[in-house]
């Protein structure tokens, strides 16, 4: 079985720079820095893997959002999310259901993610791993694993959690800086 892949190496100039006839344009620049960051691999043949994973999407429920953090500091907040252990727990048995199981390996820079058919059959992303400062050791990189995961599996799998968009709701709630001026 061999693998397609529309990944690509690249160093750290080429993900700033797009190429010259890309242009300059932010929504360029965008687009040329996420192709950077992620890849997508998949087996030769998908046609018992994407059957299978059409059906158990079809029975994901979308994920309530039973767990809450109060941030205490900068302006107090708090916002509720699903932990990775709930998310698993609802996922799991649809997909053995569904003879699919995902798998997450921390790779050096990336965390990778592959939905596997039974055949042997799979699909396969990452994101990239971005390490929290030295501040909080060990405990900080842990939990930066678990968000990330928690992020793939849902992105790859297609879930819905509940109110899962809480960035953009945090991002409305500040005031930017011209119209504080």
């Amino acid at each position: 079985m061999s693998d397609q892949s529309t990944s690509r190496e690249i160093d750290a100039e080429q993900l700033e720079q797009p190429s010259a006839r890309e242009g300059s344009s932010a929504i360029v620049l965008a687009r040329h820095r996420y192709q950077a960051l992620t890849t997508f691999r998949q087996s030769e043949e998908l046609s018992l893997l994407l059957p299978a994973y059409a059906l158990a999407q079809m029975a994901f429920p979308a994920i309530a959002k039973t767990r809450k953090a109060e941030i205490a500091g900068r302006g107090n907040y708090a916002y509720n999310y699903a932990n990775l252990a709930d998310v698993q727990a609802v996922v799991n048995p649809i997909l053995k259901e569904h003879k699919l199981a995902f798998m997450m390996v921390p790779t050096g820079s990336r965390l990778i993610g592959r939905l596997i058919h039974e055949s042997g059959q799979y699909v396969e992303g990452d994101l990239p791993i971005v390490a929290p400062d030295s501040r909080g050791g060990m405990q900080a990189l842990g939990s930066a694993l678990t968000y990330l995961k928690r992020y793939l599996m849902a992105a790859m799998l297609g879930l819905t959690l509940d109110d899962f968009d809480d960035d953009g709701a945090a991002a409305k709630s500040h005031t930017p800086a011209a119209a504080r001026a």
